[in-house]
């Protein structure tokens, strides 16, 4: 390994890791994802894009924008690098607008790739707001203009957040002169959590994955690879139902972690796939690794630190917590650490984080376990408004001056003036909205005959809240497809509950007699032996009521005047009603 060193180029903090062969470098600014707000979402992404526009393609470069960071870099000579970053600054403080459209619609292809499931995760966890923004579409890219943006560029991208890092050669004559100073603006805290108890919610995904946040720390990372161990014995190599197994955490800010195991399965054994990881990750949480899986561990990170790109591993390390303000501590450290803690303190982190987990699952799993609630599907509060049918299916609509909710009349989801941290306007008058408690709302309200309410719903928001989609939320062909129902019809739970309040009382008329119709009198020899019985019986049977209650209260104890059943034994009351005996 060779020698790290740390100093300072042109106001810039730099980490350098003298090696033989090209030089690796690069900058990375301490700006990413979660820190955009609703109507900037993508911003960063862009201004990554926009300020490589003018790189000399013949050098191996490339960006990546993730949550909590940005980064650029190069690989090639020291001759090359230095040009690279001449460029790479020239394009960062004069971003080329020229090219906004297009970069744009060049972003709008990449968003189309799959997404990693931490993703939604996140925005179950947090909601639309700093993790959880992940999950809402780069909205602020459907009207890009170039002052936002520069706001955006002028405030994240200067020296105080920014640092750099070289691998290989002395980085002689390497400038960065030309980034431009500013305030180091502070970190958003992270927002609160929405999941306080162990939840589950059900996905279109390949297996089981488990996301909770914690404090950063080894125990978690200890334990969240002996987890993943575990889960790969029994998933694969006991039962042979997952391919794939595998566990670790995200930095999230400078004290939050997200811990993550997840597997894959297929279909059929996908609830199996789901109960051995719960089983086996209660069981780790309970009892903490064992001795040979923390040396297990050891020897893996010990194995990484051979492989040829761990210094440069190291070196994005040191630069993310020198941005986070945190010191670095090396693998030495860490392990002499992690080898003087007991199996209780490794394991407490872990059960902690268990305690709040979320799990996600495919469709097809069944969860049983009672510890798990599943993820609120719908709203408590409902807007105070008269229910609009849709016309084309069975979900109402009701808005009032601060909430819209949407869905079934039992199971609606609601979004309020003041939790929304976004909207989504589109060309034929349809709307989406975000709220910060994870829910998302999209409504065409020409379907409920709503149009003016939803408008002036949405007429209250704050303008810079506010996107155009700049489409239609249905091209022509959708609406014309689209067939209305002649009769809203009912949901689920509406048909179980109409066919239960129609069986009830389809019992009760077979209960009730008329008192003119001549009831046949009971095999009185199957219950006799209790005094006054029979004579309560045939009470009951000429409907007189009064000599009936007068049989019953003579009754000397409690135990006399309950009824049993048919075969009970002799010296109890019969079971009287409609026999054909």
């Amino acid at each position: 390994m060779g020698l790290m060193k740390q100093g300072e180029i042109d106001g810039v903090p730099c980490f350098w890791m003298e090696a033989d062969g090209p030089l690796t470098a690069g900058l990375m600014f301490g700006v990413g994802t979660s820190d955009e707000p609703f109507a900037n979402r993508g911003f960063t992404h862009l201004i990554e894009h926009l300020s490589l526009h003018g790189v000399d393609s013949e050098v191996p470069h490339n960006g990546a924008v993730d949550l909590t960071t940005t980064m650029m870099h190069c690989r090639g000579t020291v001759e090359e690098v230095g040009a690279f970053f001449e460029r790479l600054l020239a394009g960062l403080a004069h971003l080329p607008y020229e090219q906004l459209e297009r970069e744009c619609r060049v972003l709008e292809a990449e968003a189309k790739r799959g997404r990693w499931v931490g993703t939604e995760a996140l925005h179950v966890i947090y909601g639309a707001r700093g993790p959880g923004i992940t999950a809402v579409p780069e909205v602020g890219l459907w009207n890009a203009a170039s002052e936002p943006v520069e706001a955006w560029r002028r405030r994240n991208f200067v020296k105080p957040n920014a640092v750099a890092f070289f691998h290989g050669p002395a980085p002689a004559g390497i400038s960065f002169a030309e980034l431009e100073d500013g305030p180091r603006v502070p970190r958003r805290p992270l927002p609160n959590e929405l999941v306080h108890e162990p939840s589950y919610m059900h996905l279109q995904i390949s297996g089981p994955s488990v996301f909770a946040p914690h404090g950063r720390g080894v125990g978690a990372l200890v334990c969240s690879h002996a987890a993943a161990g575990r889960v790969n014995e029994r998933l694969r190599n006991d039962r042979g139902i997952s391919y794939s197994v595998g566990g670790g955490a995200v930095e999230l800010d400078r004290d939050t972690q997200l811990i993550s195991v997840s597997a894959d399965s297929t279909d059929e054994h996908s609830s199996e796939a789901f109960d051995l990881m719960r089983t086996e990750l209660n069981r780790l949480a309970k009892d903490g690794p064992t001795t040979e899986e923390v040396e297990r561990y050891i020897q893996t990170h010990e194995r990484a630190q051979r492989e040829p790109g761990h210094e440069m591993n190291e070196l994005l390390q040191r630069c993310r917590f020198h941005l986070e303000g945190r010191p670095f501590v090396g693998f030495e450290t860490a392990v002499d650490r992690i080898r003087a803690m007991s199996s209780e303190e490794l394991a407490s982190p872990f059960r902690d984080a268990m305690d709040r987990a979320l799990w996600l699952v495919p469709l097809a799993t069944r969860v049983a376990d009672a510890r798990l609630s599943p993820v609120p599907a719908f709203s408590e509060k409902i807007a105070e408004a008269t229910a609009h049918s849709c016309a084309y299916s069975d979900r109402i609509l009701r808005v009032d001056d601060t909430t819209l909710s949407l869905g079934h009349e039992d199971r609606m989801v609601s979004v309020e003036h003041g939790a929304i941290v976004g909207a989504c306007r589109y060309t034929d008058g349809a709307w989406g909205f975000w709220g910060d408690d994870g829910f998302v709302v999209l409504v065409q309200p020409s379907d409920f005959d709503a149009t003016a309410e939803v408008q002036r719903f949405a007429d209250r928001l704050p303008a810079e809240l506010v996107a155009d989609r700049g489409r239609p939320f249905r091209t022509p062909d959708e609406q014309a497809a689209l067939e209305p129902q002649e009769a809203p019809k009912q949901s689920l739970r509406e048909k179980l509950r109409s066919r239960k309040a129609e069986n009830a009382r389809k019992r009760h008329e077979q209960q009730i007699v008329p008192v003119d119709e001549k009831l046949h009198e009971p095999e009185w020899d199957d219950h006799l032996g209790h005094p006054g019985a029979i004579a309560f019986a045939k009470s009951i049977i000429a409907a007189d009521w009064t000599e009936a209650a007068r049989h019953f209260d003579d009754q000397e104890t409690e135990a006399d005047r309950q009824p049993a059943p048919l075969d009970g034994p002799p010296g109890v009351w019969p079971r009287v009603g409609h026999s054909e005996g």
